[in-house]
């Protein structure tokens, strides 16, 4: 399989850099996730291309990299999931209205997933930044009780115990049950 995936001709390639970026981002490992699938840079499949600068931006993302993630969606086609990421990393580097902007349609239009998810939390920090703490605990209580089996719920907390919400001790205790 290596030596299949290591020839860019081969069908095998663009499985192989994807799944071994995944296996590595799964393990903790960013920087050889960003290694794995940097490799498939040089490929001629625009699709191919558009979907790993994706993945590459949401690694850079979770390494608070926002300056790499937005240059890499920059080249990426227009989607949710990039509009997404676009806002967090707006949101990472305090461009409040710029994450609130983009997080919005992401949130409304997105079906239940990771893109909505991360727009939903981003919508949550922009509001509890301008100080709407009770705004925003209440956007993220309303989330957990409308849908508890879809929302991620170590995120929502994380989210809350950041910025001081209040009902952090209810979502840990849905989550707990």
């Amino acid at each position: 399989f290596g030596r299949l995936a290591g020839d860019r001709t081969s069908p095998y390639f663009k499985e192989a850099v994807l799944s071994h970026g995944a296996l590595w981002a799964a393990r903790g490992e960013t920087t050889r996730a960003l290694r794995a699938l940097e490799a498939g840079l040089e490929s001629d499949d625009s699709e191919f291309l558009a979907a790993l600068r994706l993945r590459l931006a949401e690694l850079h993302v979770w390494r608070g990299g926002a300056v790499e993630a937005r240059a890499l969606l920059k080249a990426a086609p227009a989607s949710l999931e990039r509009s997404a990421l676009e806002a967090r990393a707006a949101w990472m580097q305090g461009q409040m209205e710029e994450a609130a902007q983009l997080a919005g349609p992401v949130a409304a239009q997105a079906p239940a997933g990771a893109a909505r998810d991360t727009a939903r939390l981003v919508q949550a920090r922009v509001k509890a930044a301008a100080g709407q703490i009770l705004e925003a605990d209440r956007a993220l209580l309303e989330w957990v009780r409308a849908e508890p089996g879809a929302v991620p719920l170590p995120s929502v907390v994380l989210a809350l115990e950041e910025f001081k919400g209040l009902a952090a001790e209810e979502v840990n205790t849905l989550f707990d049950e």
